[in-house]
């Protein structure tokens, strides 16, 4: 195996990379995959049909370019397997591109098994490449430049895994490579057509360039790194560099984390601020537990949105799920955490899909008067979640008391439900049939027209309470 740089295992408390051997792996690997061919739908390879189809690929991907280096990842929480006294199979992680001359290498592709996403395989393993990469000689590392990560523009897990590990956005290389047969293959394409004279099956792949440089990593890149794949993010002050206290809590967190993902923060944390001289951020207007979920974010790209604690301190100020994304959505614009805000929409969204009946009806019209306080009439975000939900059960929640409080404490949210309401009778129309006496001829069939009976003509308007849709 020829390789530009020293081939040799890497290993944290949690997972270990070993040049990946088709002997060896090749057959466990097929068998955990193949049952999945989404994985490979961002990926110029795969999915592939059968074993010799992946031996084939991970014998042509080392012999054929020097460059080129591919690790199977066994996560060591797992028993001991056949293809590892360490632990299980987990996945796969390569380097490409390797360059001696300019000091730099690229990550990719990377490939974690369903049953080890969402834990800390994908950190670990990234994190080992990093470190080895980046790391100077005397650390035991290649000492290199630069380290570049490229996904397609429709990655999106594949772009938050590349910011919650310090890489930084470069740009966007547009029609940058072909999915030959994509759609047979279940690739992702850029969404537009591919050019007079390409084939019909292919897809054209935007491509988006990360790069995480040595002067990143010695500027605090290192030990947020090894925080995230330790998930020890606030107890290592030795190597933290900035305080954060809010209601006698204190977090001890780098400040590269904090300029990566927040503009507001990361000047907070340099150049003359009083707080980049006392290293020391306070927030007086927020409650603990949020300020928490908010550097979990900032570490993690993720937070919780159950109840927690915090060095014991149960969360007495939790009110409900969907409050606590309202607040993150509200931290997120206050201090210009944009991932922030769409994580927190997203959850809101979510949480919402998990309710049914009256707690989903109580639970979001509860927290109506919070979106309206906390966000700007132009900001659509959550507020057209609520009204969308609003517009479609008017009929079911206008007598409930929380409505009555909602519109009482936000004007605006009823004058924006109204509107959409009568917009989803309108499109009901064909759907339904109104029942309601009519005054003239006593019919009971009435199409919602503002409205008109469809025996003798007349045109009333119907309270929303006095429509009964029936199913044609």
């Amino acid at each position: 195996m020829a390789f530009h740089f020293q081939i040799k295992d890497l290993s944290s408390d949690r997972v270990v990379l070993t040049s990946f051997s088709a002997p060896i792996h090749g057959l466990p690997y097929f068998a955990l995959s193949s049952p999945h061919p989404e994985l490979y739908a961002h990926l110029n390879s795969g999915p592939f049909a059968t074993l010799d189809e992946l031996m084939s690929y991970v014998e042509k991907f080392e012999t054929s370019d020097p460059s080129k280096l591919l690790y199977a990842i066994i996560d060591k929480t797992r028993p001991p397997s056949p293809e590892s006294p360490s632990g299980a199979l987990a996945g796969l992680i390569a380097f490409q591109n390797a360059s001696p001359s300019n000091l730099s290498i690229e990550i990719g592709p990377v490939v974690v098994l369903p049953a080890f996403q969402r834990t800390h395989v994908a950190s670990n393993a990234i994190g080992l490449l990093l470190q080895y990469a980046l790391d100077p000689n005397e650390r035991e590392g290649l000492g290199l430049r630069r380290v570049q990560w490229d996904c397609g523009s429709g990655n999106k897990a594949s772009m938050r895994v590349a910011e919650r590990m310090g890489f930084v956005k470069e740009g966007v290389l547009r029609w940058q490579c072909v999915h030959r047969d994509g759609i047979a293959r279940g690739k992702v394409g850029n969404g537009r057509g591919i050019p007079g004279g390409g084939s019909e099956g292919d897809l054209g792949r935007d491509t988006v360039i990360y790069g995480l440089c040595w002067d990143n990593w010695e500027d605090g890149g290192r030990h947020m790194v090894q925080a995230i794949m330790d998930r020890r993010l606030f107890e290592n002050p030795e190597v933290a560099d900035v305080r954060f206290v809010c209601g006698g809590m204190v977090w001890d967190v780098h400040s590269f984390a904090l300029r990566q993902g927040s503009n507001v923060l990361g000047k907070m944390c340099s150049g003359s601020f009083q707080e980049s001289l006392n290293k020391r951020i306070e927030l007086k207007e927020h409650e603990p537990h949020l300020v928490h979920r908010m550097l979990q974010h900032l570490y993690m790209l993720d937070y919780s949105g159950s109840e927690i604690e915090i060095a014991g301190e149960k969360e007495e100020c939790f009110v409900s799920e969907l409050y606590t994304h309202v607040m993150m959505y509200a931290m997120g614009d206050e201090y210009d955490i944009k991932d922030l805000r769409k994580e927190a929409l997203w959850k809101f969204d979510w949480a919402m899909k998990t309710l049914h009946g009256q707690r989903l009806f109580k639970s979001v019209l509860e927290v109506v008067p919070a979106i309206y306080a906390t966000t700007l009439d132009s900001d659509r975000g959550l507020r057209d979640l609520v009204v969308a939900f609003g517009a479609l059960n008017l009929q079911r929640i206008h007598n409930m008391p929380e409505l009555k409080d909602a519109g009482t404490q936000a004007p605006d949210y009823m004058i924006e439900v109204l509107p959409e309401f009568f917009d989803v009778l309108r499109a009901q129309a064909n759907k339904y049939w109104y029942t309601e006496e009519c005054s003239r001829c006593y019919s009971n069939y009435w199409k919602f027209d503002r409205v008109v009976c469809e025996r003798c003509g007349t045109r009333e308007t119907l309270l929303p309470e006095e429509m009964v849709p029936t199913r044609l």
